[in-house]
């Protein structure tokens, strides 16, 4: 559990997220209240906000993923492809007569 949070902590994926939600809330409550726009202003604002995090994140989670590929290569190891499918030992009960 602790390795996990740490992991959490330390991701740009997730800073990511939470500064952006608190930019677009930040930004879509002043624009409502202390610059007095219209709504369909601040839902574009709010809109543009949450693409642009979208981007930054998909763009991190690649980053992430060439991060892996190149540790794979350099190990030598191979890792198992989504198109892979698993061997799986399933126990069969039999029924009991009496």
């Amino acid at each position: 559990m602790k390795e996990a949070l740490i992991r959490l902590l330390s991701s740009m994926k997730f800073w990511t997220t939470i500064i952006g939600g608190l930019v677009t809330a930040l930004g879509s409550w002043l624009a409502s209240h202390q610059l007095a726009v219209s709504d369909a202003a601040v839902q574009q604002f709010a809109a543009s906000c949450v693409l642009l995090v979208s981007i930054l994140i998909h763009a991190q989670g690649k980053t992430d993923q060439g991060k892996v590929a190149a540790k794979i290569q350099i190990d030598g190891s191979t890792a198992p492809s989504l198109n892979q499918t698993a061997a799986v030992n399933i126990p069969v009960v039999e029924e009991v007569k009496s």
